[in-house]
C-alpha cells in the first residue's frame, strides 16, 4: 500500500493512501484524511494506516480486540444497562465462536451460520440482537480502517416475526370485569 502527505495550509496536511483496486472498474481506490499538526505528525498518521514501509506489520486484530476497543470507546456514551446487555451478548453468543478470529478473515457466511444456530435454538430475538451488535462493531472497524467492508452488512440478518396482539372489544372487557 502506498500513500502521500500534501501540505494544504499552515499546520494542515492531507494524507492519502491506496486501498486496493475496484473490482468493477479496475481503477485504484484511495482514501484521504486531514491532519492538523506538523508534517511529522501527518507522516506518523499515514504510517499507522498503511504501515511503515521500513517495518511492515500486517493488521491481525482479532474480533476480541475490536470489541474491547469498541467497548472502551462507547462505554461513556451508553447507559450502564446497555453496556451490561452488550457484554452479555458478546460473552454468551459471539466470543465463544468468533472471538479469536482475525477481523479481516470473518466472512458473512460465518455470521449467517451463527444466526442460524441461534434461530434453530428458538433464540431469534437473540440472533437479531447479535446481528445488531456485530453490525455496530464491524462499522467501527471500517471507520478505524481495520477492514474495507463489513461482513455484517453482507450477512443475511435474521427476521423477527411480529406477533399480532388481539385486543378484546370494549364490551368483552366490561363483561369480564
Amino acid at each position: 500500500m502506498r500513500g502521500s502527505v500534501t501540505k494544504r495550509a499552515a499546520g494542515v496536511y492531507r494524507i492519502r493512501w491506496d486501498t486496493g483496486i475496484n473490482p468493477t472498474t479496475g481503477q485504484p481506490r484511495q482514501r484521504s484524511r486531514t491532519i492538523h499538526g506538523t508534517r511529522k505528525q501527518a507522516e506518523q498518521a499515514l504510517n499507522r494506516i498503511v504501515g511503515d514501509p521500513n517495518n511492515p506489520q500486517p493488521q491481525t486484530h482479532t474480533l476480541k480486540q475490536l470489541v474491547d476497543a469498541w467497548f472502551e470507546l462507547t462505554e461513556q456514551d451508553l447507559s450502564p444497562k446497555t453496556m451490561v446487555d452488550r457484554r452479555d451478548t458478546w460473552r454468551l453468543h459471539i466470543q465463544p465462536t468468533l472471538g479469536d478470529l482475525p477481523v479481516a478473515n470473518i466472512k458473512a457466511d460465518q455470521l449467517d451460520a451463527l444466526y442460524l444456530r441461534l434461530r434453530r435454538a428458538n433464540k431469534t430475538p437473540t440472533a437479531v440482537k447479535v446481528h445488531a451488535f456485530l453490525s455496530g462493531a464491524f462499522a467501527q472497524a471500517e471507520r478505524w480502517e481495520w477492514i474495507a467492508g463489513s461482513p455484517a452488512a453482507r450477512a443475511t440478518p435474521p427476521n423477527q416475526r411480529k406477533v399480532r396482539v388481539a385486543v378484546p372489544a370494549l364490551a368483552a372487557v366490561e363483561q369480564a370485569l
